[in-house]
């Protein structure tokens, strides 16, 4: 599991040399024949109006997408749980996960990763 973007985006290093370095690193890993998961960016109010945190966002998405990597949304399901006003997601700085936070971040991770294996298993038989 590779939690990738977040503090790339908070230190608004360029997107192109992001994308570089990331898909560098994923193809790196599947040469090597290493099971790669990301783990997105993490949500909060005050990066949701960030342009550069949204475009980091997007380009590792893509990122997944193209190497054929799961992805764990992140961002989606900390923003849902904080809009269905579930509680509180980060600690007072606003940034960092609170106990709450990392809770849900670990339900959502684990769900993700078992119907991944399910869909890997069943895509796996029809190809076979």
């Amino acid at each position: 599991m590779w939690q990738v973007g977040t503090n790339d985006a908070l230190m608004h290093i360029p997107v192109d040399d992001f994308r570089a370095t990331v898909g560098e690193t994923l193809r790196w890993l599947k040469e090597r024949e290493v099971d790669t998961v990301l783990v997105g960016l993490q949500y909060t109010l005050i990066v949701s109006k960030d342009p550069h945190y949204t475009a980091i966002r997007i380009a590792l998405r893509d990122l997944a997408a193209s190497e054929g990597v799961l992805l764990i949304r992140r961002y989606e399901a900390m923003e849902f749980i904080e809009k269905a006003k579930r509680g509180e997601l980060t600690s007072p700085d606003g940034l960092h996960a609170n106990d709450l936070g990392y809770r849900c971040m670990a339900e959502h991770i684990a769900r993700a990763m078992v119907v991944s294996a399910f869909l890997k298993g069943k895509f796996a038989k029809k190809r076979g």
